[in-house]
């Protein structure tokens, strides 16, 4: 994959090109990452601490904005380049399904969402018509 890849920059033959869609990567790669750091931000994730004494998750979101607008700004061809080959990228690594778990910032979004829920119908007063028995149920070993 990666001869293949070297060697369509080679055929390409001219070096703006090439660089215009090296430096799209590695802007995207920018935005990528600090759209992930607002995520797991936003998300309260428990594996996610920053201990930057001026971290602020709507500056990565503003950062994520303004590295895509400098892509477009850089070769608007080649941002759009960059985009469609992150997205088959993504369905790729979607579809081959690898064996690693990393821990996905939107697996703690759904944890949260579903542990706010219940914690609201705790709150909640108990109604006939809507009665369902509670009953916690340990069986086998933890």
């Amino acid at each position: 994959f990666v001869f293949c890849l070297a060697l369509i920059c080679i055929l390409i033959g001219d070096l703006n090109v090439v660089s215009s869609l090296l430096s799209n990567f590695f802007v995207a790669s920018y935005a990528l990452i600090n759209f992930s750091s607002f995520h797991a931000s936003i998300t309260k994730s428990p594996g996610w601490r920053p201990s930057f004494k001026y971290f602020n998750p709507w500056l990565s979101l503003f950062g994520t904005f303004l590295c895509l607008s400098v892509m477009f700004l850089m070769d608007w061809k080649t941002a759009i380049l960059t985009f469609v080959i992150i997205c088959i990228l993504y369905m790729w690594i979607h579809y081959r399904k690898p064996e690693a778990n990393w821990g996905s910032s939107t697996q703690a979004a759904v944890f949260v969402n579903a542990l706010k829920s219940v914690q609201t119908l705790t709150d909640t007063p108990e109604h006939v018509k809507n009665f369902r028995p509670k009953l916690l149920v340990l069986s086998g070993n933890p």
